[in-house]
């Protein structure tokens, strides 16, 4: 269910009100331009959009349709954490952060919230989670998505013990406050045309990521005195669907909103309780869709900035984080403060890519906590802060401990 937008939806742009949406298009209009403008770079757009959707976008979305099936199918009851002993509720934590996505981590500050899970528990979750990042992993390198996650786990269960032993259960606990109430707005399902046009171009495209996988080229088929590369007109045609749904999607909060898919949402204090669920509305294929659409914008952003960067600079980014290799932890570490998944798809990408190195993604997946971090914010603020800082002290440790023992 979608409301009409508020005040407080709109922005001012030179005494005109405008909705916050047009935030998002920003970024289409953004590419187009330069697409427009300088037709030098357009090889290199067709090459970065295809690679975004026949690479990573065709693997996430057939990721996260066999993980929400597995959701749905096993189920989970969140309040079991209640019940638990304080080292208990850390495994759980742990557990459910280090599940692909934002959706474990975002129950368990919930549960924090309202005050069935201790503050070791959150800063167990937030340092195992490593967001939507994951899914780009999983999909494209699983053994290191797997090395990484299980990484994340065993971190996560260590610093959240160790926080357990320094704090007591109830440091910083909001049982007693007042609760805040996330108010969002469900993401509306898509229609069954647009559905069904981007499934089909799904299903058309795996065989052309299965192929590329297994570094299989297919020959460029000739029409119209053209040579037409299929994986080339089937990537870009996908990547561009999957851009342009997301960014006509209503945008609430404008650094939220472009960095989160799952909970954006408006925050205020009322004494209501927290909603059970602010995804019952989507059914399985909208929330892949919705999901997808979201971690393909950030890894295509990721793709992109990457070639122009090379194009316009000529610099070769792989030396620069050579020349400046005692700091690459610390780089992943501190992008991984920044509220949101959108940001660490882009370190997890850069790894992908060969720039950036083992150590960095380690260091980012450890300290970032995805979209999970706004919902803290919003019904903890200190204890935000505090599970942010400490989460850094582990990610650093190891990020470092990788950087002298692989380079």
């Amino acid at each position: 269910m979608q409301t009409l937008p508020t005040a407080n939806d709109s922005i001012s742009v030179i005494g005109f009100s405008l909705p916050k949406r047009y935030l998002r298009l920003s970024i289409p209009l953004i590419l187009t331009l330069v697409f427009l403008l300088d037709p030098s770079v357009r090889p290199a757009f067709y090459a970065a959009l295809a690679d975004a959707y026949i690479a990573v976008g065709v693997f996430v979305a057939l990721t996260l349709a066999a993980y929400y099936w597995a959701e749905r199918r096993l189920g989970f009851n969140a309040e079991v954490m209640a019940a638990q002993s304080p080292l208990r509720q850390v495994l759980i934590a742990s557990l459910l952060g280090v599940l692909p996505g934002c959706g474990g981590a975002i129950i368990v500050v919930s549960q924090y919230a309202a005050g069935h899970a201790g503050f070791a528990a959150l800063v167990a979750v937030l340092v195992s989670t490593m967001g939507d990042a994951a899914f780009l992993l999983l999909a494209k390198a699983p053994q290191t998505g797997i090395l990484v996650m299980a990484t994340g786990l065993v971190v996560g269960i260590f610093s959240g013990w160790l926080v357990s032993v320094i704090h007591t259960p109830d440091f910083l606990n909001v049982k007693r406050q007042t609760a805040a109430q996330i108010n969002c707005q469900p993401l509306p399902p898509y229609s069954k045309r647009l559905s069904r046009t981007w499934l089909m171009i799904l299903l058309l495209a795996v065989p052309f990521s299965l192929l590329s996988s297994f570094q299989i080229d297919i020959a460029p088929l000739p029409l119209l005195n053209q040579s037409i590369d299929l994986t080339i007109t089937v990537g870009v045609v996908g990547a561009l669907l999957c851009i342009v749904l997301w960014a006509l999607l209503p945008l609430q909060a404008p650094y939220q909103g472009l960095v989160a898919e799952d909970q954006v949402a408006h925050y205020s204090n009322d004494n209501s309780s927290l909603p059970a669920d602010n995804t019952d509305n989507k059914t399985a294929l909208s929330r892949v869709m919705h999901d997808t659409n979201f971690i393909m914008v950030w890894v295509t952003l990721a793709f992109l900035s990457f070639e122009l960067f090379v194009h316009y600079t000529g610099l070769d980014i792989a030396q620069l984080f050579a020349a400046t290799a005692w700091a690459a932890p610390l780089i992943g570490v501190l992008v991984g403060f920044l509220p949101g998944c959108g940001p660490q798809i882009i370190v997890a990408s850069l790894y992908l890519q060969g720039v950036a190195p083992l150590s960095t993604l380690l260091g980012n997946a450890i300290s970032n906590d995805g979209d999970a971090l706004f919902p803290a914010i919003a019904l903890a603020p200190k204890a935000a802060v505090m599970a942010t800082i400490y989460s850094a002290v582990p990610a650093l440790i190891v990020g470092y401990a990788v950087f002298f023992i692989a380079g």
